[in-house]
């Protein structure tokens, strides 16, 4: 639970092959997978600081290799080293910077061994000084991931975010705000003007580890704590 409160890479030894193979599938026959999902994380961070950002595979248990692509603000951010997961400590995990805000991720084995679901790469990110919007984007895009069969697996591709102002008091008096988690479960996010009595105030399911909300309503309190807490079970 969390509340706020609202006042007014490793070597590249194998790499040409493993980009063979990607090549060599991306225009496949998608396989028709939706449950699969390519997941970059949240995190929070205060300017001038590096943070660590995960990529997390959930869904589908027959990948060997996968590539993708983070885009992020280069304003705000400077892309750095790119570290293996908990599941990827077999694997080559490669990256490069092929344009100006993308982080390219690419991971696979020589032996096509199989990808657990879980953490898959860690990305290094450092915060800009004196940089102070309320949250950052990270999108994902172009997302191949490969079978041992070599035929590619279609994705639910979820974005990121650093979220650096956890409150933001918008100019028509509603409150955004971002909460830590616990990723793939679903909460209530509830409002409260004396910690003792809380209100529902919407259900969030998120696959991340970062909520962000809108509280309409915040205009008509002098101020207000917000927490979330696990959904009860359908």
């Amino acid at each position: 639970m969390n509340s706020w409160r609202q006042p007014r890479s490793r070597p590249r030894t194998h790499l040409p092959r493993a980009l063979a193979l990607l090549a060599a599938v991306a225009s496949a026959v998608m396989d028709a997978n939706a449950g699969t999902r390519l997941v970059v994380g949240g995190t929070r961070g205060m300017p001038g600081t590096a943070l660590s950002v995960p990529v997390i595979l959930r869904g589908e248990t027959n990948v060997v290799a996968l590539q993708a692509d983070i885009l992020f603000d280069t304003n705000s951010l400077t892309a750095g080293n790119v570290t293996p997961g908990s599941v990827s400590a077999s694997h080559i995990v490669a990256s490069s910077q092929p344009a100006a805000g993308v982080k390219r991720l690419l991971l696979y084995a020589p032996n096509t061994r199989v990808l657990s679901n879980g953490i898959l790469a860690n990305l290094s990110f450092t915060l800009a000084p004196g940089s102070y919007p309320e949250a950052l984007r990270l999108g994902v895009t172009n997302v191949i991931l490969v079978t041992a069969s070599a035929t590619s697996v279609q994705t639910t591709n979820v974005p990121g975010v650093i979220v650096i102002n956890p409150v933001v008091i918008r100019p028509g008096g509603d409150v955004n705000f971002f909460l830590t988690v616990v990723p793939n479960e679903s909460y209530i996010v509830q409002g409260s003007i004396d910690l003792l009595e809380w209100l529902d105030l919407g259900r969030v399911d998120t696959p991340s580890a970062i909520i962000e909300f809108t509280d309409t309503t915040a205009q008509a309190f002098p101020y207000r704590f917000y927490r979330a807490v696990s959904a009860p079970q359908p």
